[in-house]
C-alpha cells in the first residue's frame, strides 16, 4: 500500500456482552509513514443479544500509544461515543456513552487516528 492511499477492509465487531445475529464492519484507513487514519461504519443488521462495546481490530500494526477518536449512530437511535485504543494494542473499542446503540439497522459510524509502532 502506498503512503495517501485509502485501501478498505472489512473486519468482524466484536461486542463485549452477548452477541450479534447479523453484523459486519468495513472500514478505510490511509497510512501516512506511522500515522494511521480510520473511517468507517458498524453495521447491525439484526441485533440478538449483543450489549455494552464493540471491539474492532486495527486495520495495520499495533498501537505505539494510546489514541481517542469519535463515533456515532445516526440511521436508528441517534446517539454517540467514543473510540479508545490502547498503547500496545491492536484492536478499537468503541464504547456507547448516549442511548443504546444495539438495535436492529443501526449504522454505527467512526474515525479515529493513532500511531502505529514502526516496522
Amino acid at each position: 500500500m502506498r503512503d495517501g492511499a485509502w485501501p478498505t477492509k472489512s473486519v468482524t465487531p466484536v461486542p463485549s456482552g452477548g452477541a450479534f445475529t447479523s453484523a459486519a464492519c468495513a472500514l478505510a484507513y490511509r497510512l501516512e509513514g506511522t500515522k494511521v487514519e480510520v473511517i468507517g461504519t458498524v453495521t447491525i443488521t439484526t441485533n440478538g443479544t449483543a450489549s455494552g462495546s464493540i471491539t474492532i481490530p486495527l486495520p495495520v500494526g499495533t498501537a505505539k500509544r494510546r489514541s481517542t477518536g469519535a463515533v456515532n449512530e445516526d440511521a436508528a437511535v441517534s446517539t454517540y461515543g467514543v473510540v479508545r485504543v490502547a498503547a500496545s494494542g491492536t484492536t478499537a473499542v468503541l464504547v456507547n456513552t448516549g442511548a443504546s446503540w444495539f438495535v436492529n439497522g443501526a449504522n454505527i459510524n467512526f474515525s479515529f487516528t493513532y500511531e502505529k509502532v514502526a516496522t
